[in-house]
């Protein structure tokens, strides 16, 4: 029985892993796009546009 019930297992693992992945990629790429947001408007402000 502990055979049939562990690629379930295996597959809930593999889940968990890319929901833990993708919840990390998140903050991180939100914070990427706002870092380069804020270097391009300082530089428009240097530009006098």
């Amino acid at each position: 029985m502990l055979p049939l019930l562990f690629p379930f297992k295996e597959i809930e693992m593999i889940e968990v892993f890319l929901f833990g992945i993708v919840l990390g990629l998140i903050p991180i790429t939100l914070a990427g796009l706002f870092v380069t947001a804020y270097l391009q408007y300082r530089r428009g402000d240097q530009l006098d546009l």
